[in-house]
């Protein structure tokens, strides 16, 4: 299995911790890692690097949900395409 770090900003981490369903993810590794940084962190980090699967990278993409062109800001937007960008760098490593 593929691993790398995504960088995202504070703008588009908060983002996905508000658009991820953590209850569900709860004791995952992709929910600890997530929460090891958090919200507490909030104005401490200008960027979040987070060391992830290619199936964690799966399951915050399916998280996030599909694009919706009327709803999505451009931090979501952004974090979208910085996730996708990720898992067809490791496809194309194949």
């Amino acid at each position: 299995m593929k691993r790398g770090v995504l960088t995202i900003t504070r703008p588009e981490f908060d983002v996905l911790f508000s658009s991820v369903n953590w209850q569900k993810l709860e004791g995952s590794t992709v929910h600890n890692k997530a929460h090891s940084v958090g919200p507490a962190q909030e104005g401490v980090l200008a960027n979040v690097s987070l060391d992830l699967s290619e199936n964690e990278l799966e399951i915050l993409l399916d998280e996030v949900g599909l694009p919706d062109p009327e709803k999505d800001t451009e931090e979501l937007k952004s974090l979208r395409m910085k996730i996708s960008q990720m898992l067809i760098k490791f496809r194309e490593e194949l």
